[in-house]
């Protein structure tokens, strides 16, 4: 969901977002706030809502670049959040892989073939293919 900060008391750390689809304010704790930089007002947000006893609240609060796409979320299958996963890069400057930002769970890894898989692959194909040759000289010498 997307809104725009209406309200923010930095003495308290909680606000309030505007959003447009309820054409209400959504109230907001700074510990939902996943940005490195303070909310200022009129800043667009994507934010999940949560419903507390007190009524809904704005989770997971992101600030949204009106020049760039908003980012994929994703579900963290270790914490069960709704996620926009950290990218973490390699010394040459390269994606190494994604991150969940609250358990620091890893999602995705880049550039990295699973060598495990590879060798199972090759031992099989091997293995295959020693079957076929006793059975080949199984036959030829009338054993079977």
């Amino acid at each position: 969901m997307y809104g725009v900060i209406n309200n923010y008391n930095p003495k308290k750390d909680y606000g309030t977002i505007f959003v447009r689809d309820f054409q209400s304010d959504i109230f907001f704790y700074i510990s939902e706030w996943q940005n490195r930089s303070q909310p200022e007002l009129g800043q667009l947000v994507e934010f999940d809502i949560m419903e507390t006893e007190l009524g809904a609240v704005a989770v997971s609060i992101v600030v949204v670049d009106p020049n760039k796409p908003p980012k994929q979320r994703t579900l963290c299958p270790k914490c069960t959040k709704s996620v926009i996963p950290n990218l973490y890069n390699n010394k040459k400057g390269a994606p190494e892989y994604l991150a969940c930002p609250f358990c620091q769970s890893t999602l995705q890894v880049f550039g990295k073939k699973s060598l495990k898989k590879d060798i199972v692959w090759i031992l099989g194909v091997v293995a295959l293919g020693v079957a076929i040759l006793i059975f080949t000289i199984m036959k030829i010498y009338r054993f079977i």
